[in-house]
């Protein structure tokens, strides 16, 4: 338990109480706090509740006390001017002796002493406000402006009253002033009483119709129907926000001519594959039971993956091998997919095809081909195997593969060796068409220094995914190196998603570690 600063326990009183008018100028209030313990709940409603009657009683009290103060004053005074009107009359009468008043004049007279009645009383109500509020008060120009059509009224009486002989309008004056004295006094005399009982009672004019009870059973908070919807709402509105932040800082390609402006020719644009359709085929990242142009022969992914086999067996006879590299900016892209389809399809067109897991951090193609890692590519550029031995047949006839091997140290510092030039030479020479599948080029250099030996280059971007500054890095990269680049293969056309596992992406560092079996 903390003690908390006067201060900031009221504001906090203060907001979470809340009070509401039943109708407005009805008089009836409900009151309502929201806090965690019931009980407490309960007992800081009584507790304000009590506090606000006490108060108002103490308030009555205080005003019956100022009012009675006044009055017990101005009785005397009151009472010796009553005294001396009858004394006036009494006077009148003696010396004049008997004057007749007709029925006209007796009510002159009584509407004379009704009016001066209600001025006095209203004058004695006006000077009890006067004493607690300004002039500009409501309740005080209320009484202001009764006492002002009440006097206009008796002006005018007054104007018929002096139309009389001067005998009959000193005697309706001294009567006049006898009758509104006494009234007066009566009045106070009453006031003064009915004060003295407010001052010395204990009830107010504030009445508590139901004592405080807590609902427990649909509290106030939390409300579960407004925090799923809440919790909806600001999902949607985080992922949308998170989808226009990344699109404004990181924008990707999404057509064939921002890649084209780029500087670099694109070769083919592949149809997306969805997740149902893959059906366990191979992906960055993914293994697979078997490759998709063998399951969907005539599918349009094959189809797109045939003309790029078309177009590179046109040009190979122009470049110095038959050695093709395949690799992408970022992971995610699909280089493995590609690759191994590509691969598969070559094979299928009667070429003796050889396919090259070379990423010997995280190579995952023999999972797809349902063949061992070990005794690999990083084995052969160790010299701890033969070429011809680490070479393997697979279920796909004229195609065989390197896997990656056992995932050595140092990859890079092997790919510089001079035995990885021989062992290209002499895969090209065993196999009609190389197909070297490497890593992403933005995270590691391995496909920099294998493309120094290769007759085809060949960067995969994913559509809506690679971002055109990834491009760009890949172009400076490649230049940097005097490695030429040939042509890009645009992946995943038309579908909107980007899966990104295995790999950490970001445009200027890429996490890229070794994984060992």
């Amino acid at each position: 338990m903390t003690k908390e600063p006067r201060l900031a326990a009221l504001l906090r009183l203060q907001n979470q109480l809340q009070i509401d008018e039943v109708e407005e100028g009805s008089g009836i209030f409900v009151l309502s706090i929201t806090d965690a313990d019931p009980e407490r709940a309960v007992n800081i409603l009584a507790e304000v509740m009590k506090a606000y009657v006490a108060q108002n009683i103490e308030r009555a009290a205080a005003d019956a006390s100022s009012g009675l103060e006044f009055l017990t004053t101005e009785l005397p005074a009151m009472r010796a001017k009553l005294e001396q009107s009858e004394l006036a009359l009494n006077r009148f009468q003696t010396q004049a002796g008997s004057v007749d008043i007709s029925l006209e004049i007796e009510g002159y007279l009584n509407q004379l002493v009704a009016l001066d009645s209600k001025i006095s009383a209203l004058r004695l109500q006006q000077t009890e406000l006067a004493s607690r509020f300004t002039s500009e008060h409501p309740a005080y120009q209320t009484l202001v402006n009764q006492i002002e059509s009440l006097t206009l009224e008796q002006q005018s009486l007054a104007r018929k009253i002096g139309t009389l002989p001067e005998t009959q309008q000193e005697l309706v004056r001294l009567s006049r002033d006898v009758k509104v004295n006494n009234e007066i006094y009566l009045l106070m005399l009453n006031r003064a009483q009915e004060l003295e009982v407010m001052r010395n009672g204990i009830a107010g004019n504030v009445h508590v119709l139901d004592q405080p009870v807590a609902d427990t059973i649909s509290p106030a908070w939390p409300n579960r129907k407004l925090v799923v919807l809440g919790g909806l709402v600001g999902g949607f509105g985080l992922a949308l926000a998170i989808v226009f932040i990344r699109r404004k800082l990181f924008p990707s390609i999404e057509s064939i001519d921002e890649i084209e402006r780029l500087g670099l020719p694109v070769l083919a644009a592949i149809p997306m594959f969805s997740a149902k359709q893959l059906d366990g085929v191979v992906g960055d990242g993914a293994p697979a039971k078997q490759p998709a142009v063998l399951m969907r022969a005539n599918d349009p992914y094959t189809e797109a993956l045939r003309s790029l086999r078309t177009c590179l067996r046109l040009s190979l006879p122009n470049r110095r091998n038959n050695l093709i590299m395949l690799s992408g900016p970022s992971p995610a892209v699909g280089k493995s997919f590609i690759s191994l389809n590509f691969a598969v399809l070559a094979a299928r067109a009667g070429q003796r095809v050889l396919l090259i897991d070379a990423d010997m951090r995280r190579g995952h193609l023999h999972e797809a081909l349902a063949l061992s890692e070990e005794n690999g590519f990083a084995e052969v550029l160790q010299n701890q195997s033969s070429v011809t031995a680490a070479i393997r047949p697979t279920a796909v006839e004229n195609l065989s593969f390197l896997p990656r091997g056992k995932p050595p140290l140092w990859p890079a510092e092997l790919l510089l060796d001079p035995i990885l030039e021989n062992v290209l030479q002499r895969v090209g020479e065993l196999f009609d068409l190389v197909v070297i599948d490497t890593p992403p080029l933005l995270a590691v250099s391995d496909a920099l220094i294998i493309g120094q030996h290769t007759g085809i280059n060949l960067m995969v971007l994913r559509f809506d995914f690679t971002a055109a500054r990834e491009v760009e890095l890949v172009l400076r990269r490649f230049e940097q190196n005097n490695t030429e680049l040939h042509g890009a293969i645009f992946n995943s056309v038309e579908e909107r998603t980007s899966t990104r596992y295995g790999y950490s992406k970001s445009c200027y560092r890429l996490d890229y570690r070794t994984v060992h079996s």
